[in-house]
């Protein structure tokens, strides 16, 4: 097994995946213990669920530099030192390595402030870098392999707040990271027909609408522009087993094809509505989820005079978001403080079963209730939970 330098100890086991994937080229194509992992030149070095370190592939544009390009490039860009420079002695490409004192929690049980703060951290610092905005932060050039030239300007971990006084432009980060959506800087690290695969798919999605046709034969022509279009993405050089075969190719054009075809467009599935619509549909959905589990705790913190840019802060929300809430809230009668509003039909008035407003604890028991009540979607099954809360016509209302 490989071992830290002695002048670096933050690239350890403490840090790294305990299985992590490995290979000795861009593929995610290994997955061996750590142990073994470290034998290989690239390898995993963020945990699944853990963010300890930011990680840049500075290729350059694709041409060769000197070595010294590489070292000090971020002195010349004046960005922070990184914790470790890994370059690629063939061609001067490098990977700098930034180690964080307080890993971020990517799972979704993660706060998303720190992981919103995190990603904003390295937009702006890949934009300030210039580094490759395809990159996908799962595998990089091994720091402890003897194939690579390995420096380490700083030994210490950086705060990432420490590191956001370096990103003076936002709007720039925002810019950069947009390239890594265009369909030729699509590079998937699980290899060729995963690449190929994305590529063509996202293609699909913007065309397919062009075969849809009175009278034409668009299932048949959209197959064959799909495999005319893959075999225009079939180009491997930087791979050693160079392009797919012919059979996989249209393989991949034939189950893109299908399925695109079968669901993202209305005439083939039936469906009254356009793509757009269904996007609309899906958003909204995934807004209302979202809404259900954040609004109790921003009608909490407006509740105890938090700004709505403090609340969008902790909650990892948008300001315009906690105000849009706040207002319908506010338009539906909920009222500043909890209060449940008074109904015409008999329905709760701030009290209910033991449920009152002004005591102390019917905050927490409206705001769970209120939780209940938007998750299940106000069904009558659900009315229950939702007479611990406020009457549910306005709770339909205020969901639809």
């Amino acid at each position: 097994m490989l071992q830290p330098q002695p002048e670096h100890q933050l690239f350890t086991a403490e840090r790294l995946p305990r299985k992590p994937y490995c290979s000795d080229d861009k593929t995610a194509s290994r997955f061996r213990s750590l142990e073994i992992a470290l034998n290989y030149t690239h390898i995993q070095f963020n945990p699944p669920s853990l963010r300890y370190w930011l990680v840049f592939d500075l290729d350059f544009d694709g041409r060769p530099v000197p070595l010294t390009v590489a070292q000090w490039h971020y002195d010349e860009v004046l960005a922070p030192p990184p914790n470790i420079i890994v370059i690629n002695p063939e061609n001067g490409h490098a990977h700098y390595y930034y180690a964080l004192k307080t890993p971020v929690v990517r799972s979704e049980n993660g706060r998303r402030g720190p992981q919103a703060f995190a990603n904003a951290v390295y937009r702006g610092l890949g934009a300030k870098l210039g580094a490759d905005p395809r990159f996908t932060q799962l595998m990089g050039r091994n720091p402890l392999h003897p194939h690579h030239i390995t420096h380490y300007p700083r030994s210490e971990p950086y705060e990432l707040a420490e590191l956001d006084e370096y990103v003076w432009d936002r709007l720039a980060g925002t810019e950069w990271i947009r390239k890594a959506r265009d369909i030729s800087y699509v590079v998937d690290p699980r290899g060729r027909n995963c690449t190929l695969f994305e590529k063509l798919r996202r293609w699909a999605y913007l065309h397919v609408d062009d075969y849809l046709d009175d009278g034409k034969n668009w299932s048949g022509d959209f197959e064959s522009e799909c495999l005319e279009k893959a075999l225009e993405f079939n180009d491997f050089r930087e791979y050693e087993s160079g392009a797919l075969s012919f059979n996989e190719v249209r393989s991949i054009a034939r189950s893109v094809s299908r399925w695109v075809l079968k669901n993202y467009s209305s005439e083939y599935s039936g469906q009254s509505e356009d793509f757009l619509d269904l996007q609309a549909a899906r958003g909204r959905k995934k807004g209302a989820v979202k809404r259900a589990e954040l609004l109790p705790r921003v009608l909490e913190l407006a509740e105890s005079g938090v700004s709505h840019r403090q609340i969008a802060a902790q909650l990892g929300i948008d300001h315009k978001t906690v105000g849009n809430w706040l207002r319908r809230a506010e338009k539906e009668g909920w009222g500043k403080a909890y209060q449940i509003p008074a109904t015409a039909g008999g329905g709760l008035a701030g009290k209910s079963e033991g449920l009152d407003s002004s005591s102390g604890g019917g905050s927490r028991d409206y705001s769970e209730g209120l939780s209940l009540c938007l998750r299940e979607g106000a069904k009558p099954h659900h009315q229950e939970g939702c007479n611990q809360a406020l009457e549910v016509g306005s709770v339909n209302r205020w969901l639809h």
